[in-house]
């Protein structure tokens, strides 16, 4: 980065390079209303499904082998996981989720209340897609053939700053 100051202000900006340590993520879906849970007398209405999810090592269809949960969607049964792994909803081997690297802009702006004591605000603007198109499936979207479909769009981080500090 470079910065410039100009009185009580000083002014900064540049580009960074970024890259991806570990993509993991844990979290669960639930689902009511929209499906049956089998056997049909069972009063609960509501599927909870886990989600734990390692981008870089879960295999397609992969899922924690163990408990699952029987569901009734019109005539068929299925029984699913009931903890997922990342791609688990994949029929085919399309790669990873996420790009390694992130590169993008930065500038900020901070005022000197006194030699030493400042504010800082900074902007940071991802230029980078963080996902791959081929990869990122939406559950949002079905097709014609009622399978789910994948994204073209772009994934970028913006991130917004804020601080205090005492230079020296």
């Amino acid at each position: 980065m470079a910065y410039a100051r100009w009185k009580s202000f000083e002014i900064s900006g540049g580009a960074y390079a970024a890259l991806l340590v570990q993509s993991v993520g844990e979290g669960a879906l639930t689902y009511s209303n929209a499906i049956s849970v089998v056997p049909p007398n069972n009063p609960v209405a509501e599927v909870k499904v886990n989600l734990s999810h390692n981008y870089r090592k879960d295999d397609v269809g992969e899922g924690t082998a163990g408990e699952t949960v029987s569901v009734q969607v019109d005539a068929a049964k299925f029984d699913i996981l009931k903890t997922q792994g990342a791609y688990y909803d994949y029929t085919e081997d399309r790669g990873s989720l996420y790009n390694s690297l992130d590169y993008g802009l930065v500038g900020g702006v901070s005022y000197f209340l006194s030699s030493a004591l400042y504010f800082n605000v900074r902007l940071q603007y991802g230029l980078a897609d963080l996902t791959k198109n081929e990869a990122d499936l939406s559950k949002g979207a079905v097709g014609d053939d009622l399978s789910l479909q994948y994204r073209n769009d772009n994934d970028r981080n913006f991130t917004v700053q804020a601080s205090v500090g005492f230079s020296f």
